[in-house]
């Protein structure tokens, strides 16, 4: 998964893309849990291009998309669904009306990392 965000990573590595993406999502929240993989567990799932369309994300744009041959990465966190890569593809199938399956890396912070920053 940290491989389909060396687009994001910036001179950074691919974890400190995943938190300053998902991070972006949440400016001046303190409890936004730090994502690496002893925080965070990965898993794949496959989404219909109506689910994915139900995640919260920026973007808008009818920009087509740079990639379209690898996974979109979505944070759970809070019940909700962030979309912190693949925004421009989802748009674009959306716009689409695509029927295909889409893969999916959930990033889901682990309990015990939430619980750390709560004690804060």
């Amino acid at each position: 998964m940290w491989s389909v965000l060396d687009y994001h990573k910036k001179k950074a590595t691919p974890e400190h893309a995943l938190n300053r993406l998902f991070r972006g999502y949440h400016p001046g929240v303190l409890d936004v849990p730090y994502l690496s993989p002893s925080t965070a567990t990965v898993r794949t799932e496959r989404w219909s291009t109506e689910q994915l369309n139900t995640t919260v994300r920026r973007d808008r744009t009818t920009i087509g998309p740079a990639r379209t041959d690898v996974p979109v990465v979505v944070v759970q966190w809070k019940d909700k669904p962030f979309l912190v890569d693949g925004q421009r593809r989802v748009n674009q199938w959306v716009q689409q009306h695509s029927a295909l399956v889409h893969e999916v890396f959930v990033v889901e912070p682990l309990l015990a990392s939430i619980t750390a920053l709560q004690a804060k």
